[in-house]
C-alpha cells in the first residue's frame, strides 16, 4: 500500500482547498465562461463516431450504479488484515459523494446548453461533476490498496486506474453534459476528502495487498 506522509495530506488538502473556493467563486461569479465555452467547442468539433461510441461508454463507469455495486464487492471479499483500509475506503468514497451533491444543490449551476448533447442532460445541477469525483475516488483509493513502489505490476495498475480516471472525466465534458470547469471542481473535492480521511483514519501498516 502507498503510504503519503502526513505533511503531503496537508499540503494536498490545503491546496485543493483554496483552488476549489477560488474555482466556486470565479465559476459563480461567469469570470470562467470563456475558458468553459473554449473547451466545449473544441471538443465538440473532435466528434467522430469512434469517439461517440468510446465515451459513451466509458461515462458510465463514473455512475454509481456501478460504482456502489464494485464498491461493496471490494469490501466484501478483501481479507480481515484489511479491515482499517474499509473504513478508510468508505469514508472516503461516502464523503466524495455527500460533499459532491451537496455542492451541486447549494451553487446550482445549470448545465451547459452551448452545444448539442450526445445524451439526455441529467435533472440535477452541474457543478462539480459528480462522475469526475466519483470515478476519481475509487481509482484513487484503489490505487492506495493495490500498487506499491518499485513494481512493474504497479507500474501497470496505475496506468490503468489514471486512464479510466481521466476518460470518465473527459466524457463528460465530451457528451457536452458538464463544463470543464465541473470536472475539475470534482476534481478537487476528491482530493480534499479522499487526504482528510487518509489524514485522520491511518491504515494499518500490514495492509498492503502486496505481501
Amino acid at each position: 500500500m502507498i503510504k503519503l506522509s502526513r505533511s503531503y495530506l496537508i499540503m494536498f488538502i490545503m491546496f485543493s482547498s483554496a483552488s476549489l473556493i477560488a474555482l466556486s467563486y470565479y465559476t459563480y461569479n461567469g469570470y470562467l465562461t470563456h475558458f468553459d465555452y473554449t473547451l466545449l467547442r473544441a471538443f465538440y468539433q473532435f466528434k467522430s463516431a469512434t469517439l461517440n461510441h468510446f465515451f459513451l461508454t466509458m461515462t458510465w463507469l463514473g455512475s454509481l450504479w456501478i460504482l456502489l455495486p464494485l464498491s461493496i464487492a471490494m469490501l466484501i471479499f478483501l481479507p480481515y488484515r484489511f479491515k482499517s483500509y474499509k473504513i478508510v475506503f468508505v469514508v472516503g468514497f461516502l464523503s466524495t459523494v455527500v460533499i459532491t451533491h451537496t455542492l451541486k444543490n447549494s451553487v446550482e449551476r445549470p448545465r451547459p446548453s452551448f452545444f448539442d448533447t450526445l445524451i439526455a442532460l441529467p435533472l440535477d445541477f452541474s457543478f462539480p461533476s459528480a462522475h469526475t469525483a466519483q470515478i476519481t475516488a475509487f481509482t484513487f483509493l484503489v490505487w492506495m490498496l493495490f500498487v506499491k513502489k518499485s513494481s512493474l505490476k504497479s507500474v501497470v495498475l496505475s496506468s490503468i486506474l489514471l486512464f479510466i480516471a481521466l476518460s470518465v472525466a473527459l466524457s463528460r465534458i465530451y457528451l457536452q453534459v458538464h463544463f470543464p470547469t465541473d470536472v475539475i471542481a470534482g476534481f478537487l473535492v476528491t482530493m480534499i476528502c479522499c487526504c482528510t480521511t487518509l489524514l485522520t483514519i491511518k491504515p494499518n501498516q500490514e495492509s498492503s495487498y502486496e505481501k
